[in-house]
């Protein structure tokens, strides 16, 4: 199928079958897409209907807004004389276009998206993998680390966003992480609840899907090859239980424990199918086919 915009401009080609994500809650889908203009695959925010296009304008506004804050970020760093790049913007969609369709596909605003120096089609949703497996705890450190500089950059901005693990795709050779929905965010410096519930969800969320040697989980622990991991566990129980500090602070604490523990050097990511009970490390040169 190809979508047009209410001119008829040809956008993009899509199957209903490449749906990424759909939200009840939301009124929302979201489709791999292949754009028109170079061939590439996006990311396509649809809305159920028409009565919910001002969520997909907010949206625009608010992603419009994230890359003129990071390019602010990005030039006070480098006046400061650091050559290191900040990369803000690999934390959220690049917004390729927002546009009407037309009266024969519903009048609904969709927003057509892309990913900073990657490729969409390498990321994989959270939500597919969250239910039939687990990660060891280095994995998801870097996985949450890259939650909190967002909730760290957002803070910054004087934002908020509601956070939810559904809204999260990455890619885990590179350890690549964006967060896809900012349909109801804000610039409202007041709107302290939502970041406070953001925290608190990012960690809670990365404590279970780390959390594999539970009785539950039907596994046992491994010392000898997990080493340290119930101590990195107790942080993300911390930050569960006190997610009122803020991004900056919790993402100090998460990484002065990992310091601690591993120092900063590339862990592969290293995962579990609950029903084969066998641990596998993802290489450079592996698939990833969940």
């Amino acid at each position: 199928m190809i979508l047009k915009d209410r001119d008829g401009n040809e956008i993009c080609s899509f199957d209903k079958s490449d749906l990424l994500f759909s939200s009840d809650a939301r009124q929302i889908k979201i489709y791999r897409v292949r754009s028109i203009a170079d061939g590439k695959i996006k990311l396509l925010k649809v809305p159920y209907d028409k009565l919910s296009n001002n969520l997909i304008q907010n949206e625009a506004d608010f992603l419009r807004f994230l890359a003129d804050k990071s390019d602010e970020f990005e030039k006070k760093n480098k006046q400061l004389g650091n050559e290191y790049l900040i990369h803000y913007d690999w934390l959220f969609p690049v917004l390729e276009d927002s546009f009407l369709t037309g009266p024969e596909q519903g009048g609904r605003q969709m927003n057509l998206l892309s990913i900073r120096d990657a490729h969409v089609a390498d990321f994989v949703p959270l939500a597919k993998m969250f239910s039939d497996y687990r990660v060891d705890a280095r994995t998801s450190a870097w996985m949450l680390g890259r939650m909190l500089k967002l909730q760290t950059f957002v803070e910054q901005c004087g934002a908020s966003f509601c956070a939810h693990r559904d809204y999260i795709i990455f890619e885990p050779k590179s350890h690549r992480l964006v967060y896809l929905n900012w349909l109801d965010a804000t610039r409202n410096p007041d709107n302290f609840r939502d970041n406070v519930a953001s925290l608190k969800e990012s960690a809670t969320c990365f404590t279970c899907w780390t959390n594999w040697y539970s009785e539950e989980e039907g596994l046992e622990y491994d010392s000898d090859r997990f080493t340290n991991e119930e101590e990195l566990l107790e942080t993300y129980r911390f930050l569960t239980e006190y997610p009122e500090i803020d991004a900056i602070e919790a993402h100090r604490i998460l990484y002065k424990t990992l310091d601690s523990l591993w120092g900063r050097n590339y862990h592969p990511f290293t995962y579990i199918k609950a029903s084969e009970l066998i641990w596998h490390s993802l290489g450079s040169d592996d698939d990833f086919c969940p």
